[in-house]
């Protein structure tokens, strides 16, 4: 399988025995919204499909539960921080779930990993890559110069920084330990206070993987400064990359704007599914290739809804063939094409043009009376992208009601026929 990485710019073979995957996981003062779903459906679908090739996966994502968002949130309704972030926790839990996500083997929240994060920084300090001042710890990013920037391709000499702290040795050095006693902190060898944000990833990273990851996994939106400054503690460390391959998803439009606050046009997770099926959702996310732009309007979201209803139709229909004694084995075979595709760089658009090309065979087949059992095919590449279609289980008493229905119509009895249609419909098997 090869999956292209952000820092080489190239695609890279990922063919360990077991696949360490890191994905950066909420900041939890708020729902999520239909962009956060983003990398985290991707991510499922990666994970879905090397379990599918029976690879084994070391899954862990990160909670970010300590944050000057957090703390606003927290003074605005009058609670504490441990109540805001548990409420967002909870439902976070609830949202993947309701994404059909096969959850990390670790969800770690960082509050938990203090004594994790001061080792590691005091380790960049010791071989002094970092640097104290007034008892908050700084990267310093001169000594990186000739690494830094190679995942976001940012130029150093570029990059301005509008950061006036004096204390800093360099306006673009940033925070590995910062010194507050606002909202949650700890007492440290270094001052009290609280981690900063590009440490907490790279620190877990450290302490339960060990070496490096196999793939790093986030919005775009993280490459520069997040995922470059998680890279360069790594690197500046060891000697050694964070990440063999960083996995960057696109942004996300909505109605041919790009989804912001500014904007006013985020759309909350949970008020998504309570009009769309999750099944909708993510054949909205996949329908594209992971790293390019996603652009959704309301008219993306009529037709994704038409096509789950129209591949639930088609396996329905094939179920109750089968059901009937009438399917034979098929003589097509898709799923090389589909390996194919998923092999490369999670090739998720031709997969999707693949199941139409599928789901138009059987309904010619249907059409044409000659049943084959190719829907199992068609559920076999669902269930990989995550997508859920409910098959339904038929009794024998519904069996001979779908036998006689059958027979009516052949018969041209259509009075009795439809009579039994109707029956048919109203217990849920057509």
């Amino acid at each position: 399988m090869k999956i292209f990485d952000s820092r080489s710019n190239e695609k890279v073979d990922l063919k360990n025995k077991t696949i360490k995957i890191y994905t950066c996981g909420p900041t939890v003062y708020s729902n999520i919204h239909i962009g956060n779903a983003r990398p985290i459906l991707l991510t499922d679908v990666l994970v879905r499909f090397l379990n599918y090739q029976n690879i084994e996966v070391d899954y862990m994502m990160n909670i970010t539960d300590i944050d000057d968002k957090i703390i606003n949130k927290a003074i605005a309704e009058n609670k504490t921080e441990f109540e805001i972030t548990e409420k967002y926790i909870k439902e976070f839990n609830e949202d993947l779930y309701s994404l059909n996500i096969i959850k990390p083997n670790r969800m770690i929240k960082i509050s938990e990993e203090i004594p994790t994060i001061e080792s590691f920084i005091k380790k960049l300090v010791d071989s002094k890559k970092a640097y104290i001042k007034n008892g908050s710890v700084y990267f310093d990013l001169k000594n990186n110069l000739d690494t830094y920037g190679s995942i976001s391709k940012q130029k150093i000499d570029q990059l301005i920084s509008d950061d006036s702290l004096s204390e800093k040795n360099d306006p673009l050095d940033f925070a590995l330990w910062k010194s507050t006693e606002v909202g949650l902190n700890w007492e440290t060898q270094f001052c009290k206070g609280r981690p900063g944000w590009h440490t907490e990833c790279v620190a877990l990273v450290d302490k339960y993987f060990k070496k490096e990851l196999d793939v790093h996994v986030g919005g775009i939106d993280l490459k520069f400064p997040h995922h470059e400054n998680e890279r360069i503690q790594f690197f500046g460390m060891y000697q050694l990359e964070l990440s063999k391959i960083w996995m960057h998803n696109g942004s996300l439009n909505v109605n041919k704007e790009k989804m912001s606050k500014s904007l006013g046009n985020i759309v909350n997770l949970r008020d998504f599914l309570k009009s769309n099926s999750t099944n909708v959702l993510r054949l909205l996310m996949l329908k594209t290739n992971y790293s390019n732009p996603l652009s959704i309007t309301d008219k993306d979201i009529e037709d994704a809804n038409k096509w789950i209803a129209k591949v639930t139709n088609t396996i329905k229909q094939s179920i109750i063939n089968e059901n009937l004694e009438l399917i034979n084995e098929t003589s097509s075979d898709y799923i090389n094409e589909f390996e194919s595709f998923m092999n490369d760089n999670l090739n998720t658009g031709q997969v999707i043009t693949l199941v139409d090309k599928i789901v138009k065979e059987i309904n010619s087949e249907i059409s044409n009376k000659e049943f084959s059992d190719l829907y199992k095919q068609l559920v076999k590449i669902l269930e990989v992208l995550g997508i859920e279609i409910k098959l339904i289980t038929i009794s024998n008493v519904e069996i001979k009601l779908l036998k006689k229905w059958k027979n009516h119509i052949s018969e041209k009895q259509f009075k009795e026929a439809d009579e039994i249609r109707n029956e048919l419909t109203r217990i849920g098997v057509l």
